[in-house]
């Protein structure tokens, strides 16, 4: 009776205590995670046993305690005297009856119950905890995404980078110099000198294409179709793109694939190509600002990286092996804008949903737009909308270059106030012939010194590289979730700068256009273009990743699939939780069991003394109270499934009392 009463009460203590220990200790590590970013709290394997070790020690120590007092209280009593007058009360009656019975049945049988229902509970418990441990470490090791995939587009960018010949223009966007451009790229100087603001292009081969950039959304369509799809768990988003191009101050363009200049390259893209530049952009967590700053050599200053301006740069080798000593660390890494191919006058029918819209915009914007951009009807807009202020700047730029003697006594008379910006653009003098050339030189110019030299030449965001890491199987492992895809140079910076850089970019449309806002459809913005999918339990027997696999590939995604190791763990996992499962509930209903067969044959014993009972005046009530006492002592030892047992026991000893 003494231990059966320490166990109730510990067992409950110690769920109780426990509860509230690790609730509060949750608690509090949820919010220390919220407001500092770092976890620390965790119930494993060894806390559970150190908690019932404990438990197991109370108990016997309690038990002990309580035959000693037990010893000292029948010495006691030894030297006292007892009345024994009126011990069979109304009160009493319900207990000393229950005893009664109880002691009838004798001591081996109710030791024997209760070791079986204490046998059954420890049965259980374990394999409960073997469940739980083995769920939590299924949590932990597949807390990472089981495919990673990525939006592609339909038409792909051909990596380029520019280079300007206008030794003005070199200064101001902090680009090449002659001597520099004549040294890293052969044959660049062909054409005159005379030709202001002229943008060289240089193009890449045997690379695959920069196809990846952040304009459209992920559809709900494919979110939801994703979602529905059976062992899909959860779904998460984030930003990666290759169709950015870089530059940096020095940079060495025979280390970065293989080039072709003033040429389009039609020899790029192939499954054993890769990309030369790729960008991953992260929310500046705490985690992922540790793993960059440890390779970083703790010199990545948080802030910095959050606002934009640090990242770390991992760089791999070219196509021909060799590591391009140019990337250095401490250089400034010029993230260019987006290619604009309708900029150059090519066909925009190209499928590109950026060059389309900006087309629609052009159509929108400009009355009689025919499509190209060197036509009257921009020319028309552009002298519409500029300012003599933006006239004069350009026209400086211009007249460094141009020595035509009656055209620039045209400009300076409309410098010096006689010619008004009407006159200069619809009859400049006498000769109707000049204001055509003027249209055209002012409309061109603005295009070169606005929209074409800062699209081109000035980066739309800069951030500085404060450590070059050359890649290796251990970074792709780390980072394989956040950059699907490694490329040559593969930058890892914040949000912030994808930010500014697309920022960068829409201002540039709205300058160009003398517009104050871009419309919806025509703004760049954080769109998410990378998804990772996690799998559940079930994915390993519904053949999740295949589904998922080939719905990415017809929904236009590159995509790597991990799921293989991770169902290696679910399988075990499942195999766990059958094993301990089923071997908790057979013991559960082995229990129940039992312990009903035991409790049928205690009524049939019973049976006369109970009719006896009744038929000298005790209320069924009472006698129903009286068989559920042992119930109630012998249910303590399976303490879990006391009020199932109870509600058992209770429905058979009711059903029982009343037949009689």
């Amino acid at each position: 009776m003494t231990l059966t009463e320490n166990i109730f009460i510990l067992l409950i203590s110690a769920v109780i205590g426990f509860g509230i220990a690790s609730g509060t200790g949750y608690v509090i590590q949820a919010l220390i995670k919220y407001f500092k970013n770092v976890s620390f709290f965790s119930i494993g394997q060894y806390t559970l046993i150190r908690i019932i070790l404990t438990l197991v020690i109370a108990v016997a120590v309690s038990f002990l305690a309580g035959i000693i007092t037990d010893r000292l209280s029948s010495l006691n009593r030894k030297k006292q005297t007892y009345n024994f007058k009126n011990v069979m009360t109304e009160k009493t009656f319900v207990k000393t009856t229950a005893k009664r019975f109880k002691w009838s049945d004798g001591c081996f049988q109710n030791i024997v119950i209760r070791v079986f229902s204490l046998a059954m509970a420890v049965i259980t418990v374990v394999c409960a905890v073997n469940c739980i441990i083995a769920y939590r470490e299924y949590l932990r090791i597949t807390d990472k995404p089981d495919i990673v995939g990525y939006a592609v587009k339909e038409t792909p960018r051909s990596y380029t980078v520019y280079y300007d010949y206008t030794a003005s223009l070199v200064k101001k966007g902090d680009v090449y110099t002659a001597e520099q451009i004549e040294k890293k790229i052969p044959d660049t100087w062909e054409y005159s000198p005379f030709q202001n603001h002229s943008i060289s292009e240089y193009y890449f081969n045997d690379v695959k294409f920069g196809d990846s950039c952040m304009y459209r959304n992920i559809s709900d369509d494919v979110l939801n179709y994703l979602k529905n799809i059976d062992g899909v768990d959860d779904i998460t988003m984030g930003y990666y793109e290759t169709a950015r191009t870089f530059t940096w101050t020095g940079i060495n363009t025979d280390n970065v694939g293989n080039g072709v200049s003033l040429a389009r390259s039609l020899k790029s893209g192939g499954a054993d190509k890769k990309y030369i530049f790729a960008a991953g952009y992260v929310e500046p967590e705490e985690d992922i600002y540790n793993s960059l700053n440890d390779y970083a050599g703790e010199n990545l200053d948080y802030d910095g990286f959050k606002e934009g301006s640090e990242v770390v740069v991992f760089l791999d080798v070219n196509n021909s092996g060799v590591y391009d000593d140019s990337m250095k660390d401490g250089v400034t890494l010029k993230l260019h804008n987006y290619e604009m191919v309708l900029e150059r006058n090519d066909s925009y029918e190209s499928g590109d949903e950026y060059i389309n819209a900006y087309s629609k915009l052009l159509e929108e914007t400009i009355d009689g737009y025919e499509g190209q951009t060197d036509t009257q009807s921009i020319k028309d807009y552009i002298c519409k909308n500029i300012t003599d202020q933006q006239i004069t700047e350009i026209l400086d730029v211009y007249a460094e270059t141009h020595d035509n003697a009656y055209i620039m006594n045209i400009y300076n008379r409309y410098k010096a106030g006689d010619i008004s910006k009407e006159q200069l653009l619809d009859a400049s003098g006498s000769d109707e012939y000049y204001s055509g050339v003027w249209r055209s030189i002012i409309s061109q110019e603005w295009w070169y010194s606005q929209y074409g030299f800062y699209t081109y030449l000035v980066p739309a965001a800069s951030t500085k590289v404060v450590k070059v890491v050359k890649v290796t199987d251990e970074i792709k492992e780390k980072f394989k979730y956040i950059i699907p895809e490694f490329g040559q140079y593969t930058v890892i910076g914040s949000t912030q700068l994808l930010q500014n850089a697309l920022d960068s970019q829409n201002e540039l449309i709205k300058k160009y256009l003398f517009l104050d806002e871009l419309p919806d459809y025509m703004k760049l913005k954080m769109n998410p273009n990378r998804i990772n999918i996690k799998y559940n339990l079930g994915s390993s027997v519904m053949a999740t990743d295949n589904v998922v696999s080939s719905y990415l590939g017809s929904a236009g995604f590159a995509y790597t699939s991990y799921s293989d190791e991770n169902n290696q763990m679910r399988q075990k996992t499942i195999e766990a939780l059958m094993t301990y499962g089923i071997t908790g509930i057979a013991a559960i209903v082995i229990y129940l069991m039992v312990s009903t067969i035991i409790l049928k044959g205690r009524l049939e014993r019973y049976t006369e003394r109970i009719k006896l009972l009744i038929n000298t005046g005790a209320e069924r009530d009472k006698i129903v109270k009286i068989c559920m006492y042992e119930c109630i002592r012998q249910s303590m030892w399976f303490i879990v499934l006391m009020p199932l047992d109870l509600l058992i026991c209770l429905v058979m000893v009711r059903r029982f009392v009343k037949q009689l």
